[in-house]
């Protein structure tokens, strides 16, 4: 109908009667669809607040090491055991209602950026042009509602390894793909989602030991789309944003670092890297660290560490990160214990690797 009107305006001898009916009808129409999307919107809200709980895509990996330096390691490490995290709480009932009626799926549907063409038409009209900045909106609300929905369901609840793994590879087309570097919100919300998902998807992991060697379901990623994920990171202003990237090529790092060649395991390792000493952020440099010690935590790491220079890299990085913490330490707030437990981890960390470095080969 939209295309109709614009038609009918450029004619030279228009019916106006017949026009201001048909943009009467239009904007009848118009309300009930912005209706329905509020609707929708309010939803979703409602559902995110319902599953919501504090830290779970904060939880740093549990990697179970089995000798004694990796249990040495443990001890001198001030980091949350992902094992002692307290389930998010839900009554029964409204979990049989998300996991009986396909809760996830139905979400995911509303996840999709509305088609480019489509969007220009109806931004052509005042009557219409509100109605992408709604779709928006509920896209949004759809991935916040996703990631929250990851945090609270069991594995097995969101389809298993292949399940999580389709749900990432459809994420990370939105939020790595069709990006735009501007649209903070939406960047947010999507790398939120995908950083959630791949959490839930070493939880999976978790609960199958092997699987990255035996289960071809678990996500493959190439040296070209890692790349696009740490431009989206360089290039948005928002630090939440490039947290929730350092998280996610984190993940990656972990699920993928059996994998031969350990081609990911190196890219996330040089990217983590890059992105405490170059980040202007104290918070997001202390979040990289965090992230470089879960992926280089275990032993069976070392040699991709030694050919990143790990240690000497992160002897580098220690006091450009004091020195950033001394001009933050102000305004730091709520990020000054998370800051200053990172700054404690890096010194235990740094001693760590450099005694197993020696121990297995590195003078």
């Amino acid at each position: 109908m939209v295309a109709d009107i614009q038609a009918q305006r450029k004619q030279k001898h228009l019916d106006a009667h017949a026009l201001d009916e048909k943009e009467k009808i239009l904007d009848i129409e118009v309300n009930v669809v912005l209706d329905t999307l509020m609707a929708k919107q309010t939803a979703l809200e409602i559902l995110s607040n319902l599953c919501y709980g504090d830290g779970g895509s904060e939880a740093a990996d549990d990697s179970n090491e089995s000798d004694e330096d990796s249990e040495e390691f443990e001890d001198v490490m001030d980091v949350e055991d992902a094992s002692q995290v307290s389930p998010l709480n839900m009554p029964c009932e409204a979990h049989e209602a998300i996991v009986g009626n396909n809760v996830v799926c139905k979400v995911m549907n509303h996840v999709a950026s509305v088609d480019a063409q489509v969007e220009a038409k109806l931004k052509e009209l005042p009557v219409t042009a509100v109605i992408p900045k709604r779709l928006k909106a509920v896209q949004c609300r759809s991935l916040l509602c996703i990631a929250n929905l990851v945090e609270l369901l069991a594995p097995s609840d969101l389809g298993g390894l292949s399940g999580l793994t389709s749900t990432w590879t459809c994420l990370a087309q939105l939020a790595f793909l069709n990006k735009d570097a501007q649209d903070v919100e939406l960047l947010e919300a999507s790398t939120g989602a995908c950083r959630s998902v791949l959490q839930g998807l070493l939880s999976a992991q978790a609960l199958h030991p092997g699987a990255s060697l035996s289960v071809p379901a678990l996500p493959t990623v190439s040296e070209d789309e890692l790349r696009m994920m740490g431009q989206v990171g360089a290039q948005c202003s928002e630090a939440s944003v490039r947290i929730n990237v350092a998280r996610v090529m984190a993940s990656l790092g972990c699920l993928l670092r059996e994998s031969d060649p350990p081609t990911v395991l190196k890219r996330v390792g040089q990217y983590l890297l890059d992105l405490c000493l170059k980040d202007t952020d104290v918070s997001v440099v202390a979040e990289a660290l965090d992230a470089v010690f879960d992926v280089f935590g275990e032993d069976s790491t070392d040699a991709v560490g030694r050919e990143i220079e790990l240690v000497p890299k992160l002897r580098q990085i220690l006091p450009v990160f004091k020195a950033k913490i001394n001009q933050s330490r102000k305004c730091l707030g709520s990020q000054y214990p998370i800051v200053m437990t990172a700054k404690t981890n890096l010194l235990r960390f740094i001693k760590y690797k450099s005694k197993t470095g020696a121990k297995n080969g590195k003078a």
